[in-house]
């Protein structure tokens, strides 16, 4: 849903850039029908605020709000560093080193070409922490010229990993639960560089009174920083006695 309303925002933004993005989940779309509406809360001579409401059935599923700036030049300062990891290109692809028995990527993720870093063949090395570490890139070239459709073509990625992250602790307790995203913050950077492969860094440290939070950073295969996010998932279920 926040792909869907940030693209939304893109046909109704006057301004050219998407600065940030946060969205509440109230409810799940089911297959069928649902609406988007959107509408200009506030614009100035270089900021703009668009609220989103998706429905359906009459029912508000999400409502998010997206800043946009003008496009202008301004300080430059880059001194987060990309995680050092193999390029993309030499590792293999995921579909290659899957073992006979192992279940296939859901049709959700068969939209991308993903690159496993912690793996190879049967070998798996797990993280040293609760980290999800992946190229990603999808299978349908994207060669963007908006830069509310680039900034987009992440957000699958940033709203969806954070349980993967989380299950790397091996705390068993966790795989006996849904957790869906209550909210969603993202910040833009760089939406000028078409999507190619994305380098997802999500990391999930902290649960607590029912809730999960994650982070997660998105790179460009050059290093630069495209997209940070952080994210509340409610847990859905009790976990079994002793875990």
């Amino acid at each position: 849903m926040a792909a869907a309303a940030l693209r939304l925002a893109g046909t109704v933004g006057r301004k050219a850039t998407p600065a940030s993005l946060a969205a509440h989940f109230l409810r799940p779309v089911q297959t069928g029908s649902a609406f988007g509406r959107c509408e200009t809360i506030d614009e100035g001579s270089s900021t703009e605020l668009l609220a989103i409401h998706i429905t359906q059935n009459d029912r508000l599923c999400a409502s998010v709000h997206v800043s946009s700036i003008s496009t202008k030049e301004g300080v430059e300062q880059r001194l987060a560093r990309m995680p050092l990891v193999p390029h993309p290109e030499e590792l293999r692809a995921l579909e290659e080193i899957i073992q006979p028995g192992e279940p296939p990527p859901s049709r959700f993720w068969m939209i991308f070409d993903q690159r496993p870093i912690n793996r190879n063949g049967d070998t798996i090395r797990r993280f040293q922490d609760p980290r999800y570490l992946r190229w990603f890139r999808h299978r349908e070239d994207l060669l963007y010229s908006d830069t509310y459709l680039n900034a987009a073509s992440a957000l699958p990625i940033i709203d969806t990993v954070g349980m993967i992250a989380a299950w790397q602790s091996g705390k068993r307790a966790l795989r006996s639960v849904r957790a869906p995203t209550m909210s969603l913050f993202v910040n833009f950077f760089e939406q000028n560089v078409a999507p190619g492969w994305m380098l997802c860094d999500a990391r999930s440290e902290y649960a607590a009174s029912g809730l999960i939070s994650t982070r997660v950073e998105i790179w460009s295969v050059d290093g630069r920083l495209l997209s940070q996010g952080i994210s509340q998932m409610l847990t859905i279920g009790a976990p079994k006695s002793g875990q």
